[in-house]
């Protein structure tokens, strides 16, 4: 009796140790989804800055060159806005 206690005690003991094995595995993978996401936001992050900026740019110019005043800059935001939609 004693020796089938111990059996069922080091499986019991085993089975605990591959389910920490496989939790640590799983949190590996959480990791590495994680960062990749991370690296994804930052990407997007640094693409819409570069877009924001390159708008800025062009609108600027053009109120140089063209003399774009409010009233033609409130109607290309509402010719866009209907573009988008």
């Amino acid at each position: 009796m004693a020796k089938k206690r111990a059996s069922k005690r080091k499986a019991i003991a085993q089975r605990g140790a591959k389910s920490k094995s496989v939790h640590t595995d799983f949190e590996q993978v959480l990791s590495l989804i994680e960062d990749a996401r991370a690296r994804a936001v930052a990407a997007v992050n640094t693409e819409l800055i570069d877009l924001y900026w390159a708008i800025g740019q062009h609108i600027s110019r053009k109120i140089v060159q063209d003399g774009w005043g409010q009233g033609h800059s409130f109607r290309v935001l509402v010719d866009m806005q209907v573009d988008w939609r």
